[in-house]
């Protein structure tokens, strides 16, 4: 005979009308909301750091030239218009390159003709704004991770000095 045979029908005529009730004890709420932060602040640490490696990477082997703001491309949002600068820079074998700023703002930061410095690949051409810091995408991520970490501990902790 299997358990749901012997025990099955037993068990599924009886009502639970607590969770306390239930055969399975479970964690309670403070372990549930430490674990979920832990693993939200392991998701930050990993993209924070994986972010700072990809900059790094592309600030060694990528090469710095000046771009000029041909043009400000502009997006609609719910909030109004965004405008991201879209910057031409020549390439040190004297190819052309040309993007658009990974960041817009409203009311825009670059204007047209503006020198702004670009680090680009050269076997690819693509290039991004040089912001002469590696941080700028990986501290956020950094912080938030931490940040998730130090709730998570705090969560499990107070599970763990309650009697």
């Amino acid at each position: 005979m299997s358990f749901l045979q012997t025990h099955g029908r037993r068990w599924a005529r009886r009502r639970y009308r607590r969770v306390s009730d239930l055969p399975v004890r479970l964690p309670p709420m403070w372990v549930i909301a430490g674990i979920v932060c832990l693993l939200v602040a392991i998701a930050f640490l990993i993209g924070g750091v994986d972010s700072y490696r990809t900059q790094r990477r592309e600030r060694a082997t990528w090469e710095r030239g000046v771009g000029v703001v041909v043009a400000l491309h502009e997006e609609s949002t719910s909030d109004g218009s965004v405008f991201a600068p879209v910057i031409e820079f020549t390439t040190a074998q004297g190819g052309h390159g040309r993007f658009v700023g990974d960041q817009g703002s409203s009311p825009p930061i670059h204007a047209v003709g503006q020198s702004i410095p670009v680090l680009y690949d050269p076997a690819t051409g693509h290039g991004r704004i040089d912001r002469g810091h590696d941080w700028a995408l990986a501290g956020p991520q950094l912080a938030f991770g931490v940040l998730f970490g130090l709730i998570g501990a705090a969560c499990i902790w107070q599970h763990l000095r309650e009697p």
